[in-house]
């Protein structure tokens, strides 16, 4: 098991791993070498945004996944079969920025011992211990700044208890465990305190849920899980991006379907965007261009969940060529 600061380490040699990816590639039926489009479809080099090498080291296969521009490893992990089916071994993710992602050890595609993940600025994420593929003991989270978001704590038994806070520091929801599925009473609160929604579970089984305004009245609305949205619609949104859409100058895209950016966005609970990152880049030009399309947008429609506005993540594709 690393500690935070071997695990800083590894992230630091993440370039340097790259040179070693590259030095051990060598054709043979022990090296199994695949390209990948932005959206993980295989692919030839000349559309490839990612680099797979996968190689046999003794009885594991050993596969590195790169990122091919940035010359940074994506991925570092083992596998029990060449068709890299069956996580076993240590694995190591990583953000498009060369930042550590998530680390943590698979046995027979289940986790286990401490999981961490990492938000791209760095900052730790989560902290998990799992046996055999469930979390057991105290898991925290926190969110980019550093402040607490989610703590839980599990039984052997899969019991156990959660709560969540807003940003804020307010309480967001509260409940129970049994045998790793939602049991009893989980409640579910406004940011100004008050309850939006009380749900009845048996052991995974919804039985009963009541919602409520911000004033505690009860409320009969059905539809109170949305994800956020643009305001208009996916119509209004392409409008958006043409109008904002700048074509970074002296470059020619040979192949249009290649030039696309992934980017990660969060909407907090009043629809503004709090955070924008790069998940797949394509160019540093690119990538700008297509960050500022996020930062000239107006409020998004927030996202609800259990009758309440929450924070949310989207990811969005920005094409650069006709959007229609």
């Amino acid at each position: 098991m690393r500690s935070n600061r071997q695990e800083y380490i590894y992230n630091m040699k993440n370039t340097i791993l790259f040179v070693m990816v590259l030095s051990t590639l060598t054709v043979s039926a022990q090296t199994i070498k695949k390209y990948y489009t932005y959206d993980w479809k295989e692919t030839t080099i000349a559309y490839a945004r990612f680099l797979s090498i996968t190689e046999r080291e003794d009885s594991v296969w050993h596969r590195r996944d790169v990122y091919i521009r940035e010359k940074k490893l994506q991925m570092d992990g083992y596998f029990k079969d060449s068709a890299c089916s069956i996580k076993d071994g240590k694995f190591y993710y990583f953000h498009s920025n060369g930042k550590l992602s998530s680390a943590g050890r698979y046995s027979n595609n289940k986790k286990t011992g401490i999981w961490r993940r990492y938000h791209s600025n760095g900052r730790l994420s989560d902290s998990t211990v799992y046996i055999k593929g469930n979390p057991a003991g105290i898991s925290l989270s926190w969110y980019p700044d550093g402040r607490l978001s989610d703590s839980a704590v599990y039984q052997m038994d899969g019991s156990g208890f959660y709560i969540n806070w807003f940003a804020d520091g307010t309480v967001s929801a509260t409940g129970s465990y049994s045998k790793g599925k939602k049991n009893g009473s989980w409640k579910y609160y406004h940011t100004n305190g008050k309850l939006s929604a009380r749900e009845e579970h048996d052991h995974g089984e919804l039985i009963s849920v009541s919602y409520f305004t911000e004033t505690n009245e009860h409320d009969d609305t059905i539809d109170v899980n949305k994800p956020a949205v643009f305001p208009g619609g996916e119509k209004a949104w392409k409008k958006h991006v043409r109008k904002h859409l700048q074509f970074p100058d002296d470059y020619k895209i040979d192949n249009a379907d290649r030039a696309v950016v992934v980017i990660n966005a969060t909407i907090d609970a009043d629809g503004n965007i709090s955070a924008v990152d790069v998940n797949t880049p394509f160019h540093p030009d690119f990538d700008k261009a297509a960050i500022q399309i996020f930062k000239k947008s107006p409020k998004w429609i927030p996202a609800t969940e259990h009758n309440r506005r929450v924070q949310y993540t989207i990811r969005q594709t920005i094409t650069f060529f006709d959007m229609e």
